[in-house]
């Protein structure tokens, strides 16, 4: 991770870390949690027009949440998580996550329309059956929430995040992203949301044969250890990913999340790729 990387997450948790506990009220704690199964139309990346590989995987997620109120107007809120992803098929990209999310929330106001600011920090380890995809991903960002109607919000962030890959650099990377997001709540126990993201960074793609001209432009390239015989390559780019779905409450500590996902990329070379994800969950909170 480059300094200004270190810089932003390290300055992020050391003002979380420096608040007197004076200042401090404890809010309630949390436990919440997400089991769901889940496809991907395109497990390696690959451009279109290639040989794309499908799989289906099986999420799992649990995450420990506190907080403190720093007054009417202000909270800040710790998280430790553990996320899992299991792959039917290709089982090298299943993963183990543990990460630690920090934010700060500000809301300059007692009204209802009265928006929230969240300024935000995390540090998580991805741990792969690949070993060639194990990497450490700092984030930083910052989010503001708008309640347009009583039943639709709106939120908007701007994000950047750097990814330090543990024994091949094809798997590090920085990328900054802007997002927009809506929310729409039309009955008590429905919700639908989508959302639209600009990533700017590296994509990484694998393929059997890339040709010179693609190697030349890559900022790293390595034998893929997931698509045996195929070599996996880092390049500049960027991405739209659009967002859609819909949670329905089942109590109030339990709802059903469905998602759908779509990502067009495009490499500073012009080659295009394409891929397609989808979720259903089941979630709860204690």
């Amino acid at each position: 991770m480059g300094i200004s990387g270190q810089a932003a997450v390290r300055a992020a948790f050391a003002l979380a870390l420096v608040i007197p506990a004076a200042w401090a009220a404890p809010a309630p704690r949390g436990l919440s949690g997400e089991i769901g199964i889940g496809f991907d139309s395109n497990v390696a990346n690959v451009r279109q027009g290639g040989d794309t590989r499908e799989d289906s995987f099986v999420q799992l997620a649990v995450a420990a949440e506190t907080g403190w109120k720093l007054g009417p107007a202000m909270a800040m809120q710790w998280q430790v998580a553990l996320d899992a992803q299991g792959y039917a098929q290709y089982e090298g990209l299943s993963r183990a996550v543990p990460a630690l999310r920090w934010r700060w929330l500000i809301r300059p106001g007692a009204g209802f329309y009265a928006p929230v600011l969240a300024l935000g920090a995390s540090a998580a380890s991805e741990v792969f059956d690949s070993r060639l995809r194990d990497a450490d991903e700092y984030r930083a960002g910052l989010w503001l929430q708008q309640q347009l109607t009583t039943r639709i919000s709106l939120r908007l962030g701007g994000a950047a995040s750097w990814r330090d890959a543990r024994h091949e650099a094809v798997f590090a990377g920085r990328a900054r992203s802007a997002s927009v997001d809506l929310d729409w709540q039309p009955w008590r126990d429905l919700a639908f949301y989508a959302g639209y993201q600009y990533r700017d960074g590296d994509l990484v793609s694998t393929a059997p044969s890339p040709p010179p001209t693609v190697l030349d432009a890559a900022r790293a390239s390595a034998p893929d250890d997931v698509f045996v015989g195929e070599t996996a390559f880092r390049l500049p780019g960027r991405a739209g990913i659009a967002t859609t779905g819909f949670n329905y409450s089942l109590s109030p500590r339990g709802s059903i999340d469905v998602q759908a996902r779509h990502v067009e990329a495009e490499a500073d070379l012009g080659t295009h790729y394409r891929r397609t994800q989808a979720l259903a969950s089941l979630l709860w909170r204690y």
